[in-house]
């Protein structure tokens, strides 16, 4: 269940992520709970409750500061495209924590930053590289869940990683296609 829910939301939001800040705060958040989730390695009903709170308290927050609401979706965004990067570059090393109190932080300011500096253009592209991210996860689980010969752990190798990641740029670049297309749908707090 845990590879199929992290597909389904990666795909939300990186093909509809920038129809609505809420959306695409409400995914995020649900994503961000879940990937938490895995690394504590919590049962998939933990998991669920996690995923479910943490969208929650995204949306919470950004209604309390609507004003901000691009700041938030990005900062949420960003903390997922962060998550997804300290895992690849960590692997499965004694280090992450480092790595994560490191980069996150920056990585979801930045992006926070970004998004309410372009707004839409960036909602785009953050919602659809945060997106491609999740799908990723969700693959990367389904595949280490099928103990596949020639992948298990995945990614093990550097040739994994680049793979991932080029896997990651082709993925993100489809769905702000796919946004892009849909523009006419302008992202609005309201909505």
């Amino acid at each position: 269940m845990s590879p199929l829910m992290l597909i389904a939301a990666g795909t939300a939001m990186c093909f509809a992520g920038a129809r609505s800040v809420r959306l695409a705060v409400l995914v995020a958040g649900f994503g961000a709970g879940w990937t938490l989730a895995l690394v504590l390695d919590t049962t998939p009903l933990a998991s669920l409750l996690i995923a479910l709170l943490v969208a929650i308290g995204a949306l919470l927050v950004m209604l309390l500061v609507s004003r901000s609401a691009f700041f938030v979706a990005g900062f949420v965004v960003g903390g997922v495209t962060a998550i997804k990067a300290v895992a690849l570059i960590s692997g499965a090393s004694d280090t992450s924590w480092i790595l994560a109190v490191a980069l996150v932080p920056p990585i979801a300011l930045g992006c926070a930053w970004l998004t309410a500096r372009w707004r839409t253009p960036m909602l785009r592209w953050g919602t659809a590289v945060a997106g491609a991210a999740l799908i990723l996860t969700g693959v990367e689980h389904g595949v280490n869940s099928l103990e596949s010969l020639f992948l298990r752990p995945w990614p093990a190798s550097a040739l994994g990683t680049l793979l991932v990641l080029a896997s990651w740029a082709v993925i993100a670049v489809c769905g702000e296609r796919v946004q892009a297309r849909a523009r006419h749908h302008v992202a609005r707090v309201d909505e």
